[in-house]
Order: structure tokens, then C-alpha cells, then sequence
């Protein structure tokens, strides 16, 4: 019934609140990396800080009356929000000390020449404006859960990273 569903809600939210704070609990920048060492970080491991925060939000907001719950939500938001603050710190100090450097990382306006043009089979290449990395992994476990052969592939974006300043660089004539 009615109960019955407020409280799985309930437990959902705590939940997704406690995987909230385990995630940013573990998952830190590593200290005086460049720019390229953190966006490495962030694709083997900081994303998981954002999903969890997208699963905490959405299960939060699922509530309709937050009651004796509110402090707990308060306090992970406010976790989250150092975490992530600490983390873009990280980053532009990087970037400001030894400049923006990618790594290995392919940028995005290279992607249809590495995996898309000489492919040997079918590829379904997906463009989806403003995909955080986290969304992205989503995404391929579902398509893989599906039944389908997935890889992604992070790819640093063309600056200015608004749509206009990115969509040129994707077609194969870019």
C-alpha cells in the first residue's frame, strides 16, 4: 500500500545518502597532479562520486516530506559539495601551475577517424549533448545489459564547451 511505498522511498533515499558518502569517503583527487593525472582519475574513479550523487538527488527528491530526514540529506549535500569543490580546485590549480595537458585522452573531434570510419562492423556512434562521463557509463551498462557489445570512451571536449563550439568538431569532415 500507500505506507508500504513511502518507506521503500524512504530507505532508497538513506540509502543512496550512505553510497553518497561512502563514494566521496573514498574516492579523493590525487594530490599535485597536473591535468592530465586528474582527468585520468576522473575516468577510472571520480566519476563515481557524481553518480552517486545523481542517485542521492533523485531518490531525495522522490520524497514528497523529508521530516526527521532532512539534517542527514543536509549533510551529504553539503559532503558532496566540498568534495566537489576540493576536486575543481584541484583541477584549475593544475592548470594554472603546468598549463592544460589531455594525456592520452582523445579529443572529441578525433573520435570518428579512431573508432568509427574504418570500423569492420556496424557502429552505432552516439552524440548526446551535455552526457556527463557517469551518465555515459550508465548508459553502456545498460546497452550491455541489453545484450549489447558496448565500449565508451572518454573524450575531452573542444573549447569552447558549449553545443556550438563542440558539434562542429564531430562529423567526419570536421
Amino acid at each position: 500500500g500507500d505506507d508500504w511505498a513511502t518507506t521503500a522511498r524512504k530507505w532508497r533515499a538513506v540509502q543512496d545518502s550512505a553510497g553518497l558518502l561512502k563514494a566521496v569517503s573514498e574516492t579523493s583527487p590525487p594530490k599535485a597532479a597536473d591535468s592530465a593525472a586528474l582527468l585520468d582519475w576522473y575516468i577510472q574513479l571520480g566519476w563515481q562520486v557524481d553518480r552517486a550523487h545523481r542517485r542521492f538527488e533523485v531518490a531525495r527528491n522522490d520524497l514528497r516530506i523529508l521530516g526527521v530526514l532532512e539534517p542527514s540529506f543536509t549533510t551529504a549535500r553539503r559532503v558532496y559539495d566540498q568534495w566537489l569543490d576540493g576536486t575543481l580546485v584541484a583541477f584549475t590549480s593544475a592548470v594554472e601551475k603546468k598549463g592544460f595537458d589531455v594525456g592520452s585522452i582523445i579529443r572529441q573531434g578525433d573520435i570518428h577517424a579512431k573508432w568509427v570510419r574504418d570500423a569492420a562492423s556496424p557502429v552505432a556512434y552516439v552524440w548526446v549533448d551535455a552526457l556527463r562521463f557517469e551518465l555515459g557509463v550508465d548508459l553502456r551498462d545498460g546497452l550491455r545489459a541489453d545484450g549489447h557489445t558496448v565500449d565508451l570512451h572518454a573524450a575531452v571536449g573542444a573549447g569552447p564547451t558549449i553545443t556550438p563550439g563542440g558539434r562542429p568538431t564531430l562529423p567526419p569532415a570536421a
